[in-house]
């Protein structure tokens, strides 16, 4: 018989173990190499020299890829199937969320500056801040510190006292003011409410009550009512730089002080000082309508 032939195969691990013996039988029968058997392609194990190192290479490739997916296999982890960590990214407000964004407002209480101001030239408190209050401040001031301008046209409206035909009557020609200017004093009727003289009337009492912080005059009582106005050429070198269309004007006037009359039925009597101490009279049955810091108290009955 011939003699069994062992072959002694040297084999390499991917992980750089030690060298491992092992008989070309044993790699044969128990290795589980079923490729092994294909790589011979069905030649009989005669006399014919094998590819050893064919063999060779076809067991260390199949041990090395066994112990390649062994290791990343067992060094996986595990997905967890759950609530994902991915915070949910963050809408930025763009040009199309704008639109849809509330306008907010921002308060400041307890502030150093206080916000109620008043002005020292038209003596009118407004808050500091609100656009309304100053545009309304701003136009308040303009009539109070230059006056209200008296046009030509409303010059023609101008008729002799006592003519009683025309809404505006001349009181005074010529009024001599103490800084030395020349005016002349003509009384309006209250209750004009047509054309550009109504206006005129309408923003003068408007501009007194504001500035005196009093109450709009009845309808009852505007049909009665007299307006007494002071009216005087307009100056350049009064009204400045900004207002140079206006100086160039020779006939513009201005109106720089009113008062407003009413007739009335009854009135209330004043006492005297000297009568209050004579006549013995209870100062509580009085009414008191002023209080005089050098001559006491105006009492009335």
């Amino acid at each position: 018989m011939t003699p069994r032939q062992t072959t002694t195969l040297r084999t390499y691990g991917s992980r750089g173990a030690a060298a491992r013996t092992k008989s070309l039988s044993d790699d044969i029968i128990t290795g589980g190499l079923a490729s092994a058997c294909s790589v011979s392609d069905s030649r009989p194990l005669d006399g014919t020299k094998t590819s050893l190192s064919a063999l060779k290479r076809k067991h260390s490739s199949t041990n090395n890829l066994h112990s390649f997916f062994a290791v990343s296999q067992s060094s996986k982890k595990p997905k967890l199937v759950g609530h994902s960590r991915k915070t949910p990214s963050k809408v930025l407000a763009g040009p199309e969320n704008s639109a849809d964004t509330p306008v907010l407002a921002q308060l400041h209480f307890l502030s150093s500056k206080t916000t109620l101001v008043t002005c020292k030239s038209c003596d009118l408190s407004y808050t500091r801040g609100a656009p309304e209050d100053e545009s309304f401040h701003r136009a308040h001031c303009l009539r109070i510190v230059r006056g209200l301008e008296w046009s030509r046209e409303e010059r023609t409206l101008e008729k002799p006292l006592g003519s009683g035909t025309s809404d505006v009557e001349i009181i005074e020609e010529r009024c001599v003011l103490p800084n030395g200017d020349v005016g002349r004093i003509v009384r309006i009727r209250c209750d004009v409410t047509k054309g550009k003289l109504g206006q005129k009337v309408t923003i003068l009492l408007s501009t007194i009550n504001k500035a005196l912080s009093a109450p709009s005059l009845p309808e009852s009582s505007l049909s009665s009512s007299k307006a007494y106005v002071m009216i005087v050429p307009g100056s350049s070198s009064k009204l400045g730089a900004k207002n140079k269309p206006l100086a160039k004007r020779s006939n513009a006037e201005r109106i720089v002080g009113c008062v407003v009359t009413t007739p009335i039925a009854s009135a209330m009597r004043v006492i005297d000082n000297s009568e209050l101490e004579a006549s013995g009279i209870s100062k509580s049955d009085l009414v008191c309508v002023d209080i005089d810091d050098s001559r006491g108290n105006v009492y009335c009955e």
